[in-house]
């Protein structure tokens, strides 16, 4: 434990940006507020099989899924283990691990191929005009979103897919099917996990109910009090990797694979006063702070 806590970065620590047209505040009145008012981090693929530290801990079992962030990762994780171990975010002090169920390409011909993503970004908004009231991410907190079962059409606004353009942003908008992507764009994967919190579990038996959603304009109900940044996690895979095909997602062993089953899973091992610091001079500051990274992180407010 000695030498994990002396490798640990500290918010004193950390070297404020000077320029300050690099970090715009952004009014309350602003419509793109909830959204604008943020940080995020980019990561990279960090491990993948049939694991769920979440649902099977300490067994293998279920799906595969591609996890990125926490290099540690492992049936057997845990905030403390992830937090003891290495990161492949571009925030060092990220040692979170996010994860997906592995996408497919499928053609018309039943030619069935793997499709890793090249990068995963998990975005930490505010999700509301009001940043004052957002709590920390505690430590150690898992939940999932979207749904594994799923038989129907998930609502879009939870679990979805659109087509992007570095250079444009979304060039095809997100909706709960994979789209076909134009020619020299990529698809993202994106699942928006629940901000409200019961302010006393950190899991619960279906990895749900100690979390609730609340919109920009809803407070957060009397069961789920605390209310979060909000947590998007977006996968992006290689430019034109599903053209000629469809997207199709991992399934259990022997089961047919859909397009329906779009979640996500998150342990939270952020070292604690990285997430202090972010959330105090980003989220409650109301300042649009975008990607951090080892070398551009906020001043300090």
């Amino acid at each position: 434990m000695l030498v994990v806590l002396a490798t640990l970065v500290t918010a004193s620590q950390l070297t404020p940006a000077t320029a300050s047209t690099a970090w715009p505040v952004i009014s309350a009145s602003d419509p793109t507020y909830p959204q604008k008012v943020d940080f995020a981090t980019a990561c990279k693929l960090s491990n993948a099989g049939a694991f769920d530290p979440i649902v099977f801990p300490g067994v293998p079992g279920g799906h595969r899924h591609t996890f990125s962030g926490a290099t540690s990762i492992n049936p057997n994780s845990t905030a403390d283990s992830l937090l003891a171990g290495g990161t492949n975010c571009k925030d060092s002090l990220d040692k979170s691990s996010y994860w997906m169920p592995s996408l497919y390409k499928v053609t018309s011909t039943g030619v069935t191929t793997l499709v890793e993503p090249y990068e995963a970004r998990a975005y930490y908004r505010a999700g509301t005009t009001n940043g004052a009231s957002l709590a920390e991410v505690p430590f150690g907190l898992q939940m999932i979103a979207g749904s594994s079962t799923a038989t129907t059409v998930q609502s879009a606004g939870v679990a979805g897919f659109q087509c992007r353009n570095l250079a444009e942003g979304n060039v095809v908008p997100k909706q709960a099917l994979p789209p076909v992507c134009p020619t020299g764009t990529f698809l993202e994967s994106s699942v928006v996990f629940p901000n409200c919190w019961d302010g006393k579990n950190l899991d619960s038996a279906d990895h749900k109910s100690h979390m609730s959603y609340a919109s920009a304009s809803k407070p957060c109900d009397l069961a789920h009090p605390v209310r979060l940044p909000a947590l998007t996690y977006a996968a992006r895979y290689p430019v034109d990797a599903f053209n000629g095909g469809k997207a199709v997602i991992a399934a259990a062993p022997g089961a047919t694979m859909t397009q329906l089953n779009l979640h996500a899973d998150f342990i939270n091992a952020w070292t604690p006063k990285e997430m202090t610091y972010l959330t105090r001079n980003c989220l409650r500051a109301s300042v649009a702070c975008a990607t951090i990274t080892d070398t551009r992180r906020p001043p300090v407010a």
